[in-house]
């Protein structure tokens, strides 16, 4: 596969990951009043109709990310991003390209959600 077209499927995957990461947003501010979920809260909001809708909503796209190739790539670019952490090289990047900011974004949502 040339460079081009692995920038070509990257940009696509990428373009996937965001839109997944703009409703995954919408449908946890949505469910911002009830956090910390627990048990209760959960089996609560499965029980109306719209929260339902919300929650099915986020099972389907933290799966369809979990499921995707992008997931593995974002998990490399935050290897990646951890080491040149850990050599201190990070303070020279001004500017995170894309990939790099949605990367650590799934960093945080993996350390706040337990994924």
């Amino acid at each position: 596969m040339s460079k081009d077209e692995i920038l070509i499927r990257y940009s696509r995957y990428l373009k996937e990951v965001e839109k997944d990461i703009f409703i995954l947003e919408e449908n946890l501010n949505q469910l911002k009043k009830f956090f910390p979920l627990n048990d209760e809260k959960i089996q609560y909001l499965a029980s109306k109709r719209d929260t339902l809708k919300i929650l099915d909503q986020l099972a389907y796209r933290f799966l369809n990310m979990k499921a995707s190739e992008v997931l593995e790539v974002l998990r490399i670019s935050r290897i990646t991003l951890k080491r040149l952490r850990e050599k201190g090289l990070i303070k020279a990047i001004r500017k995170p390209n894309r990939a790099m900011q949605t990367a650590l974004y799934f960093q945080r949502l993996e350390n706040q959600w337990n994924i």
